[in-house]
């Protein structure tokens, strides 16, 4: 076992989470969370369906580039749900969006290099006279 794998271990998915976050940020990609389910409203009175479960966790967009989808599992051991790969099949077959399953920051900075570099550079964009 090497010593990332032995760094990892203990790490929980919500460390993976923050960084991913932290990383999309920094890129200038707007990272939405994907609440799935079914929800009760505060007051009780009505249902509120969000997707179905198994949707990826996060929506990210940009300006410039096309959007994906993003799941994020723990580092050493986090496997996708059945209903995630099912779900994921449809989106990926019927929708034709990018979807990444992320297990830490470093393999989604690997995965927007080549995203962003398929795309080309962003024009330059001037700054608003204030």
């Amino acid at each position: 076992m090497n010593h990332y794998r032995l760094l990892m271990q203990g790490v929980p998915e919500s460390a993976t989470v923050r960084a991913c976050l932290d990383l999309l940020n920094v890129r200038g990609w707007f990272p939405l969370r994907v609440l799935c389910g079914v929800f009760q409203t505060l007051d009780g009175k009505r249902h509120v369906s969000g997707p179905p479960k198994g949707t990826p966790d996060y929506a990210c967009l940009h300006w410039h580039y096309p959007a994906f989808l993003l799941e994020t599992k723990r580092p050493i051991g986090g496997v996708l749900a059945e209903a995630q790969v099912q779900r994921q099949h449809i989106i990926h077959t019927g929708y034709h969006l990018p979807i990444l399953v992320c297990a830490d920051a470093h393999e989604l900075t690997v995965w927007l290099d080549e995203h962003e570099a398929k795309h080309g550079q962003p024009p330059r964009r001037e700054r608003p006279r204030l």
